[in-house]
């Protein structure tokens, strides 16, 4: 008889349990069982599956006043995936573990002679990954690409160098998303700039605002949140332009928390990668491509 059984686990279920493990850095399964509400025993069944693939490391450990041993749960962190962002006008990779930490990151002139580019970039990504990194625990890659850009003649390049299609293939905003607000159930992140964009989560997926309904921003996150009821809605940009419309959404959400973000530089672009990775690392962890 088999260990345990994954046939009956449902993909949103492995999804809020590695979520649940992602956001601490050591959990118990009857902590994880508390925080999302699933048995304890499905929560263990999807703990065995995800150790015996590497994902994560069970670790016994001793706790309570009478010495009771629990099996501790934190990520892997040999595993990790490689990001390349083609959504700035310099082309840029990253290698970040399964924690989120951004082990090295360079940015490339995308006009360095080369008579394909893009395929020049990939290769040189690729190369560095190669020469640098066991590539084993390699979760899988991710590209960021901005909305409008070419998909089949990106992923056509891609296969070209790597011999296989991205495994995530996601917009910038949907990736700062995934970094900032997926351990949320329900919450929105919009970027309000000269060009707003933004992306909501819910139950664990992460989706771009549809383009067709962006227009005044406060009336766009208002909007969302009254379909949503999100939990958290992130603004992020100028403080000082974010600031103008918080009182708008404050009213129009009341039971939601509202946050303001500033990021710039290598904090932005550290967020992007974090969170497409964070996107790579949750297929890496659907286990149940590997039944």
């Amino acid at each position: 008889m088999e260990k345990y059984s994954l046939g009956s686990i449902k993909r949103d279920s492995i999804r809020r349990v590695f979520a649940c493990i992602r956001k601490k850095s050591l959990i118990s399964r009857l902590e994880i069982s508390k925080e999302i509400g699933l048995s304890l025993m499905t929560v263990g069944k999807i703990a065995d599956a995800l150790a015996d693939n590497n994902i994560i490391i069970q670790q016994k450990g001793t706790t309570g006043s009478v010495g009771r041993k629990a099996s501790f749960i934190s990520l892997n962190n040999d595993n990790f995936a490689l990001v390349l962002d083609l959504s700035e006008e310099n082309n840029s990779f990253a290698v970040v573990n399964i924690g989120g930490e951004v082990l090295y990151s360079e940015s490339l002139n995308a006009n360095d002679g080369a008579e394909d580019p893009t395929s020049a970039f990939f290769e040189k990504a690729k190369t560095y990954a190669e020469m640098n990194y066991l590539l084993d625990p390699c979760m899988g890659v991710g590209v960021i690409v901005n909305c409008g850009a070419d998909i089949t003649d990106i992923e056509k390049r891609f296969t070209s160098v790597f011999g296989k299609t991205p495994d995530v293939m996601v917009t910038p905003v949907r990736a700062k998303a995934a970094a900032v607000i997926s351990g949320e159930r329900s919450a929105i992140y919009f970027e309000v700039g000269a060009t707003s964009t933004g992306a909501y989560t819910l139950d664990g997926e992460t989706c771009d605002i549809d383009g067709r309904i962006l227009g005044d921003p406060a009336d766009t996150v208002c909007a969302i949140g009254a379909f949503l009821s999100p939990d958290k809605i992130v603004l992020d940009g100028d403080a000082s332009v974010c600031q103008k419309i918080e009182q708008s959404i404050s009213e129009a959400c009341k039971s939601t928390e509202l946050v303001i973000a500033s990021q710039t530089g290598t904090e932005k672009a550290n967020v992007k990668y974090i969170g497409c990775a964070a996107m790579v690392a949750d297929e890496y962890a659907n286990i149940t491509k590997r039944l």
